[in-house]
């Protein structure tokens, strides 16, 4: 439901910074993160393929923010 779907919203910039992090290693820092992109079903679309390519469009549209 919508309401499902807000209350998502609500934990991704949680879960995103939670995934950046510096990490040493040999040496060489390496940072570290995480884009999620969010998509309903069936809200959004019914079909599976279809699902998952606007999750992955929500990811980069979210990507592109940062």
């Amino acid at each position: 439901s919508d309401t499902d779907k807000q209350t998502a919203e609500i934990y991704i910039p949680s879960i995103t910074e939670a995934l950046e992090q510096t990490i040493d290693y040999k040496g060489n820092s390496i940072n570290i993160s995480g884009s999620i992109g969010l998509a309903s079903y069936p809200e959004d679309t019914a079909n599976t393929k279809e699902l998952i390519k606007l999750a992955d469009k929500q990811m980069y549209v979210k990507k592109e923010g940062r």
